[in-house]
């Protein structure tokens, strides 16, 4: 008991929940109020020293009239130790300035942490600096009150000295940083209110109130800090992520949907590990948060689709996850009427499950476009699907194709991926969701095969050999330029492994003429084409040697 006076000792105890030990002292004090004065002396000097350290006394006073609450001497209510603890800091305000020795807390820290302003009134009376008091980690009574949400006490702290706002802790954390992590928007609002520089002050890590907010999920404390400063949503903390990072990576849903909504210029934005909020997303959460990225921004798909590593777990994803990223990337997310989908559950926000799936499955040319709003239903919002018109033109082929304009868009899942990206795994998981996509054509008459041929890596030949196993007559399919699968391989500089499996089947196929419009291929065979566009030597070779007879008709292709 000499480390600490005895206030402190009581407001500890009360703070925790201590009862055995608070009504010990009490008690004690009790005792000692009704003790007569000859003898108050010695009486406390058996019970211990009030202040720490020292071995002297305060003296006592008579206005110290301390009373249990029940016949057994115990204070039974919170509100009557509160009341022993003010008639004992009445008696003895040098308590008040008096810091525990470990940490250097004042009774106004602990008056701070329960949220008493009757006894931080009375402690700020006899000592108004201890609102600035630092304690050894560097926080103010201020940063206690922020943590714990006590508003009135943090009102009382502003009035008496409205600078403690902008103090700081050791770790550069403002009492904003701490209300905000707690979600406390009420106290948010009047500490900014006094200081509304805080919302851009960084801690030592970097971390904005809005990062911190974020990560912790309160929506309106976000919603006021990202309205107070905007450019929060862009800045990165330390660790290199963005609001919306961190929003998604603790599965924050709320928060994550504000943000999208409210910039969706941040889902452009990459973390140190050079990840989008997409890619946090496919791993983490639920479908509805990656049809609310995919509506705010479709090309996400593509991009994400065009970086999924071969190390990348795809086979954890979600297939309507990967559904919706196909969906943005071959451009088919655009505007519907709203009453279509009147039945979609959109009071509490984002779609559910069952609602994203619904819409992605619908067929696009079945879906009619309008931004017009349905009289007859609540929500403004209309819900973004499908488009019909889109001139965009797929990767990845030669130019005699990109003059083309598509007719129709037709949601061709493995054509979408076999565009965008060479990753195996995701292939072939997108292959097994849709065996039906083999035989499709595209509107440039495509088979899945054409477009595997244009990749030409080693990730793509267990995808080729797939779709001859299931459809061999994809391999003397011609596209609507006259190209079999091994002209397009060949302008793509083909290796061999492909080539063998192109021409397995048919050895005559080396001997095939391309048909393009293209004048410089026009009827050009294909020993020709792996020529010009530099083909591996024994590519040549084996094309040679399977038909030594292909020599002859290329000379007199080319005279």
């Amino acid at each position: 008991m000499g480390s600490t006076t005895l206030l402190l000792r009581l407001l500890d105890y009360l703070r925790v929940g201590n009862q055995t030990l608070l009504q010990k002292e009490l008690r004690e004090i009790s005792l000692l109020s009704v003790t007569p004065q000859t003898n108050k002396q010695n009486s406390f000097s058996s019970y211990g020293t009030l202040i720490h350290g020292q071995g002297s006394l305060l003296p006592l006073k008579a206005e110290l009239n301390i009373a249990p609450s029940t016949s057994d001497g115990s204070f039974e209510k919170k509100d009557d130790v509160l009341d022993a603890v003010r008639k004992l800091l009445r008696a003895f305000p040098e308590m008040a300035h008096v810091p525990r020795v470990k940490d250097w807390v004042l009774p106004l820290h602990l008056a701070a942490l329960i949220g008493d302003t009757h006894l931080g009134s009375i402690i700020l009376s006899v000592f108004p600096g201890a609102a600035e008091h630092r304690n050894v980690k560097g926080k103010t009574p201020l940063h206690f009150a922020a943590r714990e949400g006590h508003l009135e006490m943090v009102i009382l702290l502003l009035q008496i000295n409205p600078s403690v706002s902008s103090i700081v802790t050791d770790k550069l954390k403002l009492p904003l940083h701490f209300a905000a992590s707690e979600g406390h928007v009420d106290i948010c609002q009047y500490l900014l209110a006094v200081y509304p520089d805080g919302a851009s002050i960084k801690s030592d890590k970097g971390k904005l109130p809005l990062h911190l907010a974020s990560r912790f999920g309160n929506i309106e404390t976000v919603s006021l800090l990202s309205a107070i400063y905007p450019k929060g949503l862009y800045l990165l903390d330390w660790e290199s992520s963005p609001p919306l990072h961190i929003a998604l990576r603790e599965g924050q849903e709320d928060v994550a949907t504000c943000l999208i909504r409210q910039c969706p210029e941040a889902l452009r934005l990459k973390n140190i590990s050079g990840e989008l909020p997409l890619d946090i997303a496919l791993r983490t959460s639920p479908t509805h948060i990656v049809y609310e990225i995919i509506r705010a921004w479709p090309e996400g798909g593509r991009e994400v689709l065009e970086n999924v590593g071969e190390n990348e777990n795809v086979d954890e994803w979600e297939w309507s996850k990967i559904e919706l990223c196909l969906r943005g990337a071959a451009g088919l997310f655009g505007r519907i009427q709203c009453h279509r989908y009147k039945h979609l559950n959109r009071t509490g926000g984002a779609p559910s499950f069952e609602d994203s799936t619904s819409l992605i499955r619908q067929p696009a040319e079945e879906l009619s476009i309008s931004d017009e709003k349905c009289s007859d239903c609540q929500h403004s919002e209309l819900l973004p699907v499908v488009c019909i018109e889109n001139d965009s033109f797929p990767l990845n082929c030669s130019p005699d194709v990109t003059s083309c304009k598509r007719q129709k868009n037709e949601y061709l899942p493995l054509h979408t991926i076999l565009e965008i990206s060479s990753c195996s795994s995701l292939i072939k998981r997108i292959l097994e969701a849709c065996p039906d996509q083999l035989k499709k054509e595209d509107q440039f008459k495509r088979l899945p095969l054409h477009l595997a041929a244009t990749h030409c890596v080693e990730a793509t030949l267990g995808i080729a050999e797939s779709v001859l196993r299931s459809y061999p007559e994809a391999v003397s399919h011609r596209d609507v330029f006259g190209r079999l699968p091994l002209h397009v391989a060949l302008c793509n500089k083909a290796e061999l492994p492909l080539v063998l499996i192109l021409i397995k089947e048919n050895p005559a196929f080396t001997v095939e003429i391309c048909m393009t419009k293209d004048k410089k291929f026009s009827s050009a065979f294909p020993l020709f084409m792996a020529t010009e566009y530099d083909c591996n030597i024994d590519v040549i070779f084996t094309m040679l040697s399977r038909d030594p007879s292909v020599m002859d008709s290329l000379m007199q292709w080319q005279t």
